[in-house]
């Protein structure tokens, strides 16, 4: 079925908390860099991932908070659609974490997953280095 684990969703979206090179995760990067004429850098930091459970809702209803420096297009969807095909048993724990740990061939089109729906993500803070909280 459709069933996810929670705890094993959790731990796979903790994979992507430090620093890695997110290009497998990296939406339109070929384009953006013919419009610009420069490579574009894909190695972001990732702060914090967390799987929370939304108390007011019905069981089973869960948000990913992320914080994280710089996100690249497409790159949060694609980091959950990926960790939601690992759940499901479409990607193995292994190819994950060739993704996550990319070779210098290897591009968003390495990744087969698709990316996460639109609908419900939602840019909540945005930090600046002289902030408090940064």
């Amino acid at each position: 079925g459709n069933e996810i684990d929670a705890a094993y969703l959790g731990q796979i979206l903790k994979s992507f908390e430090g620093t890695h090179d997110f290009r497998c995760f990296a939406g339109a990067l070929e384009q953006n860099e013919r419009k610009t004429g420069k490579p574009m850098g894909t190695i972001r930091t990732v702060h914090r991932v967390e799987l929370v459970q939304e108390e007011r809702q019905p069981a089973g209803h869960y948000r990913i908070d992320i914080h994280l420096e710089g996100a690249l297009y497409k790159m949060v969807r694609n980091m959950v659609g990926t960790s939601l095909d690992v759940c499901r048993g479409r990607l193995t724990e292994t190819e994950f974490e060739q993704l996550l740990n990319p070779t210098e061939n290897m591009s968003r089109k390495s990744n087969k997953s698709k990316p996460a729906p639109p609908e419900g993500l939602s840019l909540e803070h945005v930090f600046y280095p002289n902030d408090d909280d940064f």
